[in-house]
């Protein structure tokens, strides 16, 4: 018999439940053995990892690397060595072998692949392997890596790979010079214990072991200026001349803001100020007669916004134009309720009119009843109507002034043109970068800073009239009264059955008065139906769930070292 055929055999034979275990516990144990397989099946380690390192003159270092792996379990086919071409001027591969065999470049097994982008990729692509140790080896030119710094010419190199998912047994790293030392070269490891080091005339030896996951070691040597490099590399002659020009990039961004501020303070020369002397002692009463979705926007500064449509239609439940009820829990227990026009004559605000002809949508298939995501849904959809009706009656009132509602308004869309300026010059910057550093990010940088200063004083500018300003601050005067009573700080606990509950709806309190009337079990007014009992907490739940709110509406090189990377098998 084949071993396919046992291996057919075997997998038949698993496959069948056994008495007394549901296929479905079978199938879940599967997959939890399936999801925990890809990260027990392959361990490896790397019993040496070596580099030798020569300096050649004008800067370049030729660079041989020799990791031998251990394969421990799984199956392997592939290596690969990750080399960051930061702080070089390039990096050529000029050879790899696999166990002392020279491979060629190509995409198949027994062959090395390299790729280049932002890192040069190394990959050894071989036959599956498993449970045994082989020899890697890469060999790599790195144009411009010993660069100007601080008056000496200076190797700065990370000779370890900084990301590698295995332990390191043991590591030599040597580097062979023709330059004139004028110091000590230093040494610095990471996750890896203080290594040995031997230095001779042109020649530094170090070493160090047990270096663990995602270790590393970076080696500093300087060399007396001129004795390895003639000039700076042509990375580093790149940084100057962006350092060079940072400056200008800089100073237009600075224009750029204060061309800014400058439209900024010219609309805010064109803006009546208010008189700001308001002073209101507290209220326990409604201040005046305004429906509960235009005290709410002029509590808010002029802002109209969802929970204010909320609070209008608590209104309208309150003068008998609408009715609420509280249906059956659904299958996950959640609250739903019903909102259903009654059609009483009465007069009607143009925001109150507009409002129930968006939630009891005449073309739908019920045009008398809605349930309340669906009609807080449609009111989403359509806000802008609200809010615009909203602010007429307002301002027929007297209590929104047109030119700084205007000035106000202008303020959002010069704010966002030069938000949606900055953008596309982000776009443009982006495109700059490679030549001439991040400093062309200044200019749209400056731009954003701008836009946002805009908008900051977009919401400090009030479009209240000077009456309106004093009718605000006397709302909100009792909004704080509300507030007392919904945390019990009041004895007396007003008549909730009158519009006070929208008008605490309006202004923000909706969770604070759910909690308040959960202690009121016969607070629920006529209008609304509930199919549960009392103590259920349906209303206080309807009140909670209907206020819920949301809008309307540097110089020289940069620090760090050449090299490290990546490395691993798969």
């Amino acid at each position: 018999m084949s071993r396919a055929h046992t291996d057919s055999r075997r997998a038949q034979v698993c496959a069948r439940p056994r008495p007394g275990i549901a296929p479905g516990t079978l199938l879940i144990a599967a997959l939890l053995v399936w999801a925990a397989a890809p990260a027990a099946a392959k361990t490896y380690s790397a019993e040496r990892f070596d580099s030798t390192i020569r300096v050649r003159p004008g800067g370049d270092i030729e660079v041989s690397e020799t990791v031998v792996f251990r394969f421990e379990t799984g199956t392997f086919e592939h290596v690969f060595r990750e080399i960051p071409t930061r702080r070089t001027d390039g990096i050529d591969v000029l050879g790899a072998s696999m166990d002392g065999r020279a491979l060629a470049f190509g995409t198949g097994r027994g062959q090395v692949e390299v790729t280049r982008r932002s890192r040069v990729r190394v990959q050894w692509r071989f036959d599956p392997t498993s449970s045994s140790s082989h020899t890697f080896t890469v060999t790599y030119l790195a144009r411009g890596t010993v660069h100007r710094e601080g008056g000496v010419d200076l190797l700065w190199w990370r000779a370890l790979p900084s990301e590698h998912a295995y332990a390191i047994h043991a590591s030599t790293i040597v580097v062979e010079h023709p330059g004139v030392r004028v110091g000590e070269p230093r040494v610095e490891t990471r996750r890896a214990p203080d290594p040995a080091i031997d230095v001779q005339d042109n020649r530094i030896r170090v070493s160090t072991a047990a270096i663990r996951r995602n270790g590393w070691l970076e080696l500093r040597v300087p060399f007396e200026a001129g004795s390895v490099i003639a000039q700076a590399p042509l990375w580093q002659q790149k940084q100057a001349r962006q350092a060079a020009l940072g400056p200008s990039w800089m100073a237009a961004g600075g224009l750029v803001f204060v061309a800014g501020l400058v439209w900024l303070f010219a609309l805010r020369q064109q803006y009546p100020a208010p008189d700001r002397r308001v002073r209101t002692a507290p209220v326990f009463e409604p201040p005046d007669d305004l429906q509960p979705a235009l005290a709410g926007a002029l509590a808010a500064n002029g802002r109209v916004q969802l929970e204010h449509a909320m609070a209008a239609l608590v209104g309208l439940a309150d003068r008998r134009q609408l009715a609420i009820t509280e249906e059956p829990k659904g299958t996950l227990r959640q609250r739903r309720f019903t909102l259903r026009r009654l059609r009483n004559t009465g007069p009607l605000a143009p925001h109150e009119e507009g409002l129930l002809d968006t939630v009891f949508d005449r073309m739908s298939d019920d045009p008398e009843q809605v349930t309340l995501s669906k009609a807080r849904s449609r009111i989403t959809r359509r806000f802008r109507r609200f809010r615009a009706d909203v602010r007429r009656e307002l301002t027929a009132r007297g209590l929104i002034h047109e030119d700084r509602q205007r000035i106000k308004d202008r303020y959002g869309r010069v704010s966002l043109a030069m938000l949606v300026t900055a953008s596309a010059g982000l776009l443009a910057a982006g495109l700059l970068v490679p030549r001439f550093g991040p400093w062309p990010l200044f200019v749209p940088g400056a731009l954003v800073a701008a836009a946002v200063i805009g908008f900051i004083v977009q919401g400090a500018t009030t479009p209240l009239s000077d009456e309106g300003l004093h009718h605000a601050e006397a709302w909100r005067e009792f909004g704080r009264h509300l507030k007392d009573v919904a945390h019990s700080r009041v004895r007396a606990a007003p008549d909730i059955s009158t519009s006070l509950l929208g008008i605490a709806i309006a202004l923000g309190l909706a969770s604070a008065w759910s909690k308040f009337l959960k202690h009121q079990p016969a607070a629920a007014p006529p209008w609304f139906q509930s199919v549960s009992s009392a103590d259920d907490g349906g209303f206080p739940a309807f009140v909670a769930v209907w206020g819920a709110s949301s809008s309307g509406g540097g110089a020289g090189a940069a620090g760090g070292a050449a090299g490290g990377g990546a490395s691993g098998a798969g």
